[in-house]
């Protein structure tokens, strides 16, 4: 199986994207009241419930099939694609739930552990499909397209208790087989293969920047507000004690400096999306755990340098 990227995810690439943010600013103790911290952990199941259906369709799936991730469109309003499989004579659009404890649906309603849900799932795939089924016509392109939900989680309890005959409804222990029935389908599908980067182009024309990408921290707020100093790769703790060779963590990891250093202007360039920058804040991030002298060394290896004096900055181009 392989994973495509369209041109405009690989435009965006160069940006970090919500996880990756919300993740160095939870760090960062950036994100701290209840709903935000509930938010970010449920983006971070999220990403692990792709993943974790990524990996079943490598190593299950067959070596020809296309995935598109996160494939946002417009077509009469947002939509997105959690993932998109491309077989031979079919496509897959693919909405991943990594729920935990009991979801339900009847009658049109959603929810989860006797709540709610705001965003029905059930909806959000048929919409997904209907648009994408639409698009094609309106290219004149002949695609079926097959719809699936799929529950990842292991402790997640489904209920259908209204018929949806129209998706594939997989939860975890059935994803082995839905996987190999797509397989057994296309093997039985006698007609002529769909050209699929031919069509990918086509995209272009409806996608669209994610509607939850995260913007960026002002430098003046950010140096203010962030928790200071270097955190540990491992355990994320900031007691770390600095010398000039060797970063070692009471946890028992440790990394050399210069890797400790570089580590953190980057969670730095996150919350900024990589803005050039100085020293001196970059000094300040830290809580001046180097001396001014060391890490003006090793961004001077690392970066390009703008100016001089005390205009110097620093950017992120060369890394």
């Amino acid at each position: 199986m392989k994973i495509y990227q369209t041109e405009f995810q690989q435009k965006m690439a160069k940006f970090p994207n919500r996880l990756e943010f919300n993740s160095v600013a939870f760090r960062r103790g950036l994100i701290t009241n209840k709903d935000e911290v509930d938010a970010f952990r449920r983006s971070v199941a999220g990403f692990e419930g792709e993943e974790t259906v990524l990996d079943y369709f490598k190593k299950y799936g067959k070596k020809h099939w296309i995935v598109i991730p996160n494939l946002w469109m417009n077509y009469f309003g947002s939509f997105e694609c959690d993932l998109v499989l491309f077989t031979k004579n079919k496509c897959y659009p693919i909405e991943i739930k990594n729920y935990f404890g009991d979801f339900t649906f009847k009658e049109g309603i959603s929810t989860l552990n006797q709540h709610h849900l705001s965003v029905n799932p059930i909806f959000q795939i048929r919409r997904a499909c209907s648009n994408l089924q639409e698009i094609f016509h309106k290219e004149s392109l002949k695609i079926p397209v097959e719809g699936s939900l799929i529950f990842v989680g292991v402790d997640n309890y489904v209920n259908m208790q209204s018929e949806v005959s129209d998706l594939n409804i997989v939860t975890r222990n059935h994803l082995l087989h839905f996987i190999k029935k797509i397989s057994d389908e296309e093997d039985a599908n006698a007609g002529r293969p769909l050209d699929w980067h031919k069509i990918f182009p086509l995209f272009s024309k409806y996608e669209k920047e994610n509607s939850f990408n995260p913007e960026p921290y002002d430098k003046k707020l950010l140096l203010q507000q962030a928790k200071k100093g270097i955190s540990c790769k491992k355990c994320h703790d900031y007691q770390m004690n600095g010398h000039r060779h060797i970063v070692p963590c009471p946890c028992g990891y440790q990394e050399t400096s210069k890797e400790a250093i570089l580590r953190t202007i980057n969670e730095y360039g996150v919350l900024t999306f990589k803005k050039d920058f100085t020293l001196n804040e970059i000094l300040i991030f830290m809580d001046n755990q180097f001396s001014k002298t060391h890490i003006r060394k090793i961004l001077t290896q690392t970066f390009k340098k703008i100016g001089n004096g005390r205009s110097t900055q620093y950017r992120f181009e060369n890394i």
